[in-house]
């Protein structure tokens, strides 16, 4: 979220009445709420959310820094796409190069201008995003998410978690018990 401009102004075309008609039916939701409606909202708000980044990645506004900067900038957003699509998978600095038809170099330095990140921190903190949400959404062991998200170690794992994160990965769990 941190990446995320303060304001962001909806251009004028057809996106815009996609935007107002997904408005339009959480209004509703909320307004009337009927079975089913908590999920139909939560739904609608992912929808309305990539809606908007859509709109606003497709202007000429400026995106600032991270990982909305790299959707936008056309010789990064491969890279992205693909860390994010397969976050197990263990990438290199050269094999996402390759992605965006780069030298390892030229891709390296130009990610760390677009993001602030060299593309391994990057994926490095795509990954403990998601074993974070997995840890206060799941039951699954923590054994499990460090695999899923492409550590043979558990204790590489926990050690990459704590650095990123600020805890350990089962007191990270336990803020979830507490809740």
């Amino acid at each position: 979220m941190r990446n995320l401009p303060p304001l962001i102004v909806i251009s004028p075309g057809p996106e815009q009445e996609t935007i107002r008609w997904t408005l339009s039916r959480i209004a509703d939701e909320l307004r009337l709420p009927r079975p089913g409606s908590p999920l139909t909202v939560t739904h609608l708000s992912h929808v309305l959310l990539l809606q908007v980044l859509r709109d606003h990645l497709s202007t000429d506004s400026p995106v600032g820094k991270g990982w909305l900067a790299a959707l936008a900038d056309k010789r990064i957003a491969p890279a992205i796409a693909a860390m994010h699509d397969d976050p197990a998978r263990a990438w290199s600095v050269e094999t996402l190069a390759k992605l965006t038809a780069s030298s390892r170099t030229s891709f390296a330095v130009r990610f760390r201008e677009v993001t602030d990140q060299t593309p391994i921190e990057y994926l490095t903190e795509w990954r403990m995003l998601i074993a974070a949400d997995r840890l206060m959404n799941s039951q699954m062991p923590v054994a499990t998410i460090a695999s899923d998200v492409g550590y043979t170690s558990e204790s590489a794992f926990g050690v990459a978690f704590k650095r990123t994160m600020g805890h350990a990965p089962r007191q990270f769990a336990k803020t979830r018990d507490a809740l």
